[in-house]
């Protein structure tokens, strides 16, 4: 069994949530982030995707970018810090939305 590191996994999918949430990968990961992590993480995406279609800077992954992944990090520290066995779903997750992305 691989050992998780949660900072290392709470960082890598942080990034990878944000950058799925402005993408069509969205709404594939939507549905799973609700399944998996919970209705609040569910509406935490939707707000994410929100804001950064809001963001009419047009500065690819500005400001409001690296704060959604700030807050996603954070959320996903905390959940990790409660719920230790989530982190290899997580991994695995994450690893599915990044190849997910590569394709589009």
């Amino acid at each position: 069994m691989d050992v998780i590191h949660p900072s290392k996994v709470a960082f890598e999918s942080a990034r990878t949530l944000t950058t799925a949430a402005d993408s069509d990968v969205y709404w594939w990961l939507i549905d799973l982030v609700g399944q998996y992590l919970g209705w609040q993480y569910e509406l935490k995406l939707a707000e994410t995707r929100s804001r950064l279609r809001s963001d009419r800077s047009g500065s690819g992954q500005g400001a409001v970018f690296f704060s959604e992944a700030a807050a996603w990090r954070v959320r996903l520290e905390e959940l990790l810090a409660e719920r230790p066995e989530m982190g290899h779903l997580l991994v695995d997750l994450t690893r599915e939305t990044s190849e997910r992305l590569a394709r589009y």
